[in-house]
């Protein structure tokens, strides 16, 4: 957890402060370096959030609400960029590398480790493992 929290700050600072200016103009085709620092960025995020909380029951759900918190936080920088600083600008691009970034992350973990996105079935009660104790009156 710790880590995550350090992450998330260190996020924080790289969305919001004025003196970070991402280059644009390096490009590999269509897509720019400042696209692919934004997806790299919330990949990770979901990368740590994953590992905090990998030992859920029910994976699938994990996955899910990282997947749906992560796009959140890239689209809330996003708009603070636009609420709170006079040199970065809110994205449309940006919000969406963001939501890609986690989105890849979490294809990732499903295609490495599938069984991790099935339920635990509770186990079933059986006469044989059910054991009775004697009333006591």
């Amino acid at each position: 957890m710790l880590l995550l929290s350090i992450y998330f700050v260190f996020l924080a600072f790289l969305s919001l402060n004025p003196w970070v200016h991402p280059d644009s103009s390096l490009a590999i085709g269509n897509i720019s370096w400042d696209k692919i620092d934004h997806g790299t960025a919330y990949f990770f995020l979901s990368l740590f959030l994953m590992s905090a909380y990998r030992f859920h029951k029910q994976q699938w759900v994990v996955s899910f609400m990282i997947l749906l918190t992560s796009s959140l936080v890239g689209v809330f920088f996003e708009y603070c960029q636009l609420w709170f600083t006079s040199t970065r600008t809110f994205s449309y691009q940006d919000a969406v590398a963001n939501i890609f970034g986690a989105l890849l992350d979490e294809a990732a973990i499903a295609a490495e480790k599938p069984r991790h996105y099935k339920s635990v079935k509770p186990k079933t009660i059986s006469k044989k493992n059910l054991k009775i104790s004697p009333k006591i009156t």
